[in-house]
């Protein structure tokens, strides 16, 4: 087997605002956009794939067309957190989790 393509693939119930935070906020690029899915990439030198699809669509399995992505934090390293910390702040996102250094020696925030 060869793998051409992994990526997560995440229900959300409004693609416009999924797309519109991620290639505003993050270096991510669509690659497709529909009306039920969006595809995107980012546009570094090590290129990330991920999707959002509408949960009600008829590729979604039966038992999870009316659910969202649930119990799912999306996570990005970065090389100067305090600087996207700042510029995510000074767009008005909210912060779920406030910037703070943890006890292991990461440094992070939740928007």
């Amino acid at each position: 087997m060869t793998i051409t393509s992994s990526y997560p693939l995440l229900t959300v119930t409004n693609l416009d605002e999924a797309l519109r935070f991620y290639t505003t906020h993050l270096p991510f690029e669509a690659t497709f956009v529909s009306d039920w899915y969006v595809s995107l990439r980012t546009t570094g030198a090590v290129p990330f794939e991920l999707a959002f699809i509408e949960p009600g669509h008829a590729s979604v399995p039966g038992g999870w067309r009316h659910a969202t992505a649930a119990g799912v934090i999306f996570t990005m390293e970065v090389e100067d957190v305090d600087a996207v910390h700042a510029a995510m702040q000074a767009a008005g996102l909210p912060m779920h989790v406030p910037l703070r250094d943890e006890p292991h020696g990461q440094r992070h925030f939740i928007t």
